[in-house]
């Protein structure tokens, strides 16, 4: 079986020098690469939505990633604005549509009064500000042509097509509180524009369009599944929404739920940065972001010099800890990603990233 393993698609126009935590995924798949296991790949997907007062996106994502070693050429990345992608979704949406998971119809929802953009079901609370626009919104009422979608509310339900590994303390209560459908068809600057299915100027949710990318890399490059690297933070911003695509026998996918890691304190640490490098620094952060745990610097700094030592005196550069790791594990070309993933966190728990 070919797997690749990728992100969730990390927002480029959210990277930033001094904020270094948001390309930790990204390191993963950099690290998997690495370890050449047969049948698995990775790569690193890109959403290049623009948000008010954000420069060149690209730029960005250049800059950030020589910052910290990490940019070549030759690297396999994907970004979210090809056109490829734009036509495979509208095909996948208009089978959705026809299967009765997503629904295409006419239905009373709260436009803003500025932009004219949908924001919500006319049932819905009323938001503040209109996520196109930005301005305030005066409530007003239309009946309109909108692409809606339902929604799990229930971790067993989701578990059935959409295993994930790591999750959130109240990811149960999470999906509870989901709303029961999703409006699905935005107004926007930027997205997978749905012309194809006659809703002309809008564009397709972002929350859905980043569910769908690692499906989609997967098919692109006849892998037969695909498991996704995403913050625990933000994995209710995209598992739920595979829900409506759940019956169109695409390449199954895969979550694998990243702690948030305290990358700022810890690169600002001389105690550290004596030892090892920052882009060193990355990859250990990476890994033990593997773990699920709660990752507070003021609680936990001494363990992370503990890592951080325990690489700089029996690592060399050029050797990914991950990679020892692996070396403990049997048959990595016949297993399944999951029982591999979980077997690396439990080496982490039990030992840490030295052997």
């Amino acid at each position: 079986m070919k797997t690749i393993i990728t992100t969730s698609p990390v927002g480029m126009a959210n990277l930033s020098i001094s904020a270094p935590g948001r390309l930790l995924p990204v390191v993963l798949t950099d690290i998997f690469n690495e370890l050449h296991i047969p049948g698995l790949t990775g790569h690193a997907l890109w959403n290049t939505g623009l948000k008010t007062g954000i420069d060149d996106p690209f730029k960005r994502y250049e800059d950030t990633l020589r910052a910290y070693s990490m940019y070549s050429k030759d690297k396999p990345h994907y970004f979210d604005n090809d056109p490829a992608f734009h036509s495979w979704v509208g095909v996948q949406l208009m089978r959705a549509i026809e299967s009765g998971t997503i629904t295409l119809s006419q239905q009373k929802i709260l436009v803003c009064s500025s932009c004219d953009g949908p924001q919500a079901f006319a049932t819905a609370p009323a938001p503040v500000d209109c996520a196109n626009c930005g301005k305030p919104i005066t409530p007003a009422h239309q009946t309109r042509n909108i692409l809606s979608m339902p929604l799990a509310h229930h971790a067993n339900e989701l578990s059935l097509y959409l295993p994930i590994i790591n999750k959130p303390s109240n990811w149960s209560g999470q999906l509870a509180s989901m709303p029961q459908q999703a409006l699905i068809s935005k107004k926007r600057k930027t997205g997978v524009p749905l012309n194809s299915i006659g809703l002309n100027d809008l564009k397709l949710d972002p929350r859905v369009s980043n569910a769908l990318f690692p499906i989609y890399l997967a098919e692109k490059l006849s892998h037969d599944r695909a498991w996704a690297f995403v913050g625990l933070g933000t994995l209710n911003k995209v598992a739920p929404f595979n829900f409506g695509f759940r019956n169109l026998s695409l390449p199954p996918l895969g979550y694998i739920g990243l702690s948030k890691m305290p990358a700022n304190e810890v690169l600002a640490d001389p105690a550290i940065r004596s030892i090892v490098s920052e882009p060193e620094i990355l990859r250990l952060l990476s890994l033990l972001s593997l773990d699920g745990k709660n990752w507070s610097y003021s609680s936990r700094q001494k363990e992370l010099l503990t890592y951080s030592r325990r690489m700089g005196l029996r690592f060399q550069k050029d050797q990914s800890v991950l990679a020892t790791l692996y070396n403990r594990l049997s048959a990595i070309n016949s297993s399944d990603m999951s029982v591999v993933i979980e077997q690396s966190i439990a080496s982490i728990k039990s030992k840490g990233p030295a052997c």
